[in-house]
Formats: structure tokens, C-alpha cells, sequence
């Protein structure tokens, strides 16, 4: 539970979005909000920096049974050092804001032989990489652990003209229609939507095939979405498919979904 009113602050209401990080608001004032009231922010006086400890106190908004609280910029990215400037916008919490995830139009279609040209080696390792091939004459697809050289049947999952120009979607290879699936594939999946965690059925032509996420790796891919953000499409390893129930059952591939971000 919250307290009820700020201890050397000014209670403001707006937005319930944060300010952008390090955004300057007014001179000589540090604002703050909480991670789980939206649209509430305090202003608290400052003309030099103000320890967090003094902030989260001053702003009012500490739990009253003393739960230990973190500061963080809205970008999710925690406050570092023990100190906070005049004109920073910050929430308080125990958990990093949770960022909206962004759009991505899923418009599922199938391309029976896609030559793979190219592969892009995502962390260094040259053990998780992305292979890419055209389809429909101009449009790069990226389709996860497919090797240079291999003509695979793939499912176009989204796409998206990058700012050059130049088309490019996200797939992943299928087998057969009876058996689409199997132990150690890679597959793609959106995070949310009406069609989250749910992969494509050739027997159906939609996505319609239910994903089972090992609850350890469910939870262990949570925990990185609070620390890094969301990602609207979201990489599987298939650990099992029912062919007759039309089920699968997989792992979440972290270091491919999160690949290159480090925030």
C-alpha cells in the first residue's frame, strides 16, 4: 500500500505515460511516479542532485511495510549510481515499467522452396544465426538456424519496408503437413495478440497449432522481458508435436529473441 500524501512534494496528475527518460521538466524539480499507479507523478524541489533514498522518501510513494524499492527511467533502464539530478523524471518500484509492445502485422503465408544465401551470426558464437533468402522476388526472409546452401519450405510470419526501402519479413522452415514440427526446430511466435503463442497448421492454412511453454523457460523469459522489454515476436524451440491433438510443446529461445540488446 501506498502513502497517502507526498512528504516535500508537489502532487501532479497527467498523462499516464512517463516522461522520456532524462526529459528536463521544470528546473529545480526531480519528478517521480510509481511503477503500478499510472498517471500520478510528484514533483519534488531540487536544485542539486538528490539521493534516491532521499527521493523515494520525499516523493511519498514508499510502501508502507517497508519493501525495498528501485529507481528507474521509463525506458525500464534502473537509475544508476545513488543519485538523481534536478529535471530527471523517474518511477519508483520493484520491478523495471512494463513497455508496451509494439505493433507487428501478422499476415501469415507459406513459400514451398526458399534457397537460403546468407546467414547472420547474431551473438558471436557462430552456434545461433538467422538464414535469409528471397521471396517474391524482392523481399528478404529471415528464417532462425537454417544453414547457407539449404532450399527449406518456410512460413512467412510478418513483414515489415525498412526505412531504405527494402522489404523484409520474419519466418521459419515447416516440414510436412502432417507433421509440421519436430524436436529442435526453431519456430516464431507473437507475444501477444489473438494469435500469440500459436504456430502455423498447413492442414488449416492458419495459425491455429497451440504452444505449450515449459514453465521454467516461461518464467525465465519473463523475468528477461522485464529487464530488456518486450519483443512482439518471440523464438521457440520445439521440444515435442502431437500430430493427431495438433499441439506442441517448446522452449523460449532467449538469446534469439533478445539477440543484440543489451537494455
Amino acid at each position: 500500500m501506498l502513502r497517502a500524501r507526498p512528504r516535500g512534494g508537489r502532487r501532479v496528475t497527467g498523462d499516464s505515460d512517463a516522461p522520456t527518460q532524462r526529459t528536463r521538466t521544470h528546473v529545480g524539480a526531480i519528478t517521480v511516479g510509481h511503477v503500478e499507479v499510472d498517471g500520478l507523478w510528484v514533483e519534488i524541489p531540487a536544485e542539486q542532485s538528490v539521493s534516491i533514498e532521499e527521493v523515494v522518501s520525499r516523493s511519498g510513494l514508499a510502501p508502507r511495510d517497508g519493501t525495498q524499492v528501485r529507481c528507474f527511467f521509463s525506458s525500464g533502464r534502473v537509475v544508476e549510481g545513488d543519485r538523481i539530478l534536478p529535471g530527471e523524471t523517474v518511477l519508483i518500484g520493484t520491478r523495471p515499467p512494463r513497455r508496451r509492445a509494439s505493433h507487428v502485422e501478422v499476415v501469415p503465408r507459406t513459400h514451398d522452396e526458399v534457397e537460403i544465401w546468407w546467414i547472420k551470426d547474431i551473438d558471436g558464437s557462430g552456434r545461433r544465426f538467422n538464414g535469409s533468402g528471397i521471396v517474391d522476388g524482392s523481399c528478404t526472409l529471415w528464417v532462425p538456424g537454417v544453414i547457407r546452401g539449404s532450399t527449406v519450405r518456410a512460413v512467412e510470419l510478418t513483414r515489415s519496408r525498412h526505412k531504405n526501402g527494402k522489404m523484409h519479413a520474419q519466418g521459419y522452415m515447416i516440414r510436412t503437413d502432417a507433421e509440421p514440427y519436430s524436436q529442435g526446430d526453431l519456430v516464431l511466435v507473437t507475444s501477444s495478440g489473438e494469435s500469440s503463442m500459436r504456430l502455423f497448421d498447413p492442414l488449416k492454412s492458419s495459425l491455429s497449432i497451440d504452444v505449450d511453454i515449459i514453465p521454467n523457460s516461461l518464467d525465465a523469459a519473463r523475468r528477461l522481458e522485464l529487464e530488456r522489454g518486450s519483443r512482439p515476436v518471440w523464438v521457440l524451440k520445439i521440444s515435442g508435436f502431437d500430430p493427431e491433438g495438433r499441439r506442441a510443446l517448446a522452449s523460449v529461445e532467449r538469446s534469439y529473441t533478445w539477440w543484440g540488446r543489451s537494455r
